[in-house]
This record gives structure tokens, C-alpha cells and sequence, in this order.
């Protein structure tokens, strides 16, 4: 009869030689990324909202003194990023996709304007995933 301390040690090293199906069963993911000036200057007090698209769900998030922002824990799926703030054109980028436990980052610069003015981004450009080796 075996042990049940062998039986474990057994499974373990079995999962550990398929480490793809551990990382296959995360449902979600991570968003975050910078805001900042046509400068380059940080933006305080951004207002960054995400919504998933398939769900229509919204979570909004300040951008922080040093214009960082962070949504954890989202679940996989696309989403539309929208950031405004006082004294620049709104951006909206449109197609960001969570994916597994990767953490997407958006970087954004928002251009000088008035508030009622929309940036948005209607070619996709490649997303930094900084847990994977590949460009998006």
C-alpha cells in the first residue's frame, strides 16, 4: 500500500513537469500602467475607468502622485479603458484583452484640450505583458 506522503510527493512532481496547466486555470488578470503629459510629466488625479465588454461592468480608479493606476483581479476578457482629467482631451482605447494571470500594462499620454474633446485609439498597438516574453 503507498503512502500517503509518497502519493503527494507524486502528484507534485507530476503538475510540476506540466507547469502550463496550473497557469491555464487562472480566470484573472491584472491592468495597470502610467499617466502622463504630452511632456511626458506624471498626471495626478486621473480619473481611469475600465469597462469589460461582455459584461458592461465598470471599476474606476484615481491615478496615484506618482500617475500610476492598478485594476487586480480582473476577470479575463476585453475591455474599453477611458481617462479623463481637467485641462486635456478625454482617451479611450478600446480592445485591451486580459488574458490569464498576465499583467497587462496601458501606458497613456493625454494630449492638451478641452474636456469634451475624445482621443480615441481605433488602431490596436501592442500591449506590454510584463509575465510573458511576446508582444500582443
Amino acid at each position: 500500500m503507498m503512502q500517503p506522503r509518497t502519493t503527494l510527493l507524486r502528484a507534485v512532481a507530476v503538475l510540476m513537469c506540466f507547469p502550463g496547466v496550473l497557469l491555464s486555470q487562472a480566470t484573472t488578470g491584472n491592468l495597470s500602467g502610467v499617466v502622463t503629459d504630452p511632456s511626458g510629466a506624471i498626471v495626478i488625479g486621473a480619473e481611469v475607468k475600465i469597462t469589460n465588454m461582455g459584461t458592461r461592468v465598470q471599476k474606476t480608479y484615481v491615478s496615484n502622485s506618482a500617475g500610476f493606476y492598478e485594476f487586480p483581479f480582473l476577470p479575463l476578457g476585453s475591455y474599453e479603458v477611458d481617462v479623463k482629467m481637467a485641462g486635456f482631451a478625454s482617451f479611450r482605447q478600446t480592445g485591451v484583452e486580459i488574458t490569464g494571470s498576465a499583467r497587462t500594462q496601458l501606458f497613456v499620454t493625454l494630449k492638451l484640450g478641452e474636456v469634451t474633446d475624445v482621443v480615441e485609439v481605433l488602431d490596436t498597438t501592442p500591449i506590454l505583458q510584463t509575465s510573458v516574453v511576446s508582444l500582443k
